[in-house]
């Protein structure tokens, strides 16, 4: 690089880099972590308004590809703000409650952003999905460790049926695992209907049967999902597990207050 004019910067340890802003370190394994750049302040600002809100969230929720419960949390939060409220004015008293008990959480339970840094291209792939009345959730895991997590909050007066939602966050989920280009993909969902549903079309058992008004919603992301694995030669395993042992349910839920 020096030949052509493009001097750099002396060599670095890379386990105790910072790399794209995120600072690295290893573990009592040897293992290479990544968690926020130091000095990143965190703190719940004096002075709340819509303003320094979505700063506070943006420097909890943004560069970080895991952050867990508080990305949706965060997301949450900028939703109770009126959008028609000045970008200077103080915040209600029930929105800044929200805030406090999120500063607190943080402070107790800990920054849930820091995982491993390495995701082996070879490693079993795992995406757990999840869906409740407020969010959808997804969560990629390559050999037991998180390396990726996404959540999208549902629409205010969303009254889809569950199943739909479920096939919502099972579609954004595998979207998630399938930009990672990994061969294999473990779909594991907490729906019991969802997952017979997808064994069945994706391995070809038997055609789905499903009546009521939701019947055409269905049917169309049964066909999204299974265009999808068709068109991306990956392979994909459905797979059903217990909510309280889903990863994904996590990012479906907003802290009470």
């Amino acid at each position: 690089l020096l030949a052509f004019g493009l001097p750099t910067k002396p060599a670095e340890e890379f386990s105790t880099a910072r790399v794209l802003g995120l600072q690295l370190s290893r573990d009592e394994k040897g293992s290479v972590q990544w968690s926020r750049r130091d000095g990143l302040d965190l703190a719940l600002p004096e002075k709340l308004t819509r303003r320094s809100l979505a700063s506070w969230c943006g420097r909890l929720t943004g560069h970080v590809p895991v952050c867990g419960w508080l990305r949706t949390a965060c997301s949450y939060l900028k939703r109770l703000v009126n959008p028609d409220q000045s970008w200077d004015e103080p915040l209600p008293s029930d929105v800044i409650a929200f805030c406090q008990e999120l500063s607190q959480r943080i402070q107790c339970q800990g920054d849930p952003a820091r995982v491993q840094w390495h995701a082996n291209p070879q490693g079993d792939c795992t995406v757990y999905t999840d869906a409740s009345d407020v969010a959808y959730g997804a969560l990629l895991s390559v050999d037991g460790n998180v390396v990726e997590d996404r959540s999208w909050l549902r629409e205010l007066g969303d009254k889809r049926h569950i199943n739909v939602a479920e096939l919502d966050a099972a579609i954004k989920g595998l979207n998630l695992a399938i930009s990672w280009q990994f061969p294999r993909i473990r779909l594991v969902t907490d729906s019991k209907t969802v997952a017979a549903w997808l064994r069945d079309v994706l391995d070809n058992v038997r055609r789905v049967r499903t009546s009521g008004l939701y019947d055409v919603l269905v049917q169309r992301r049964l066909q999204i999902i299974s265009d999808l694995v068709i068109t991306t030669g990956v392979s994909v395993s459905v797979e059903w597990v217990a909510s309280q042992d889903n990863p994904a349910d996590a990012l479906t839920r907003v802290p009470a207050t």
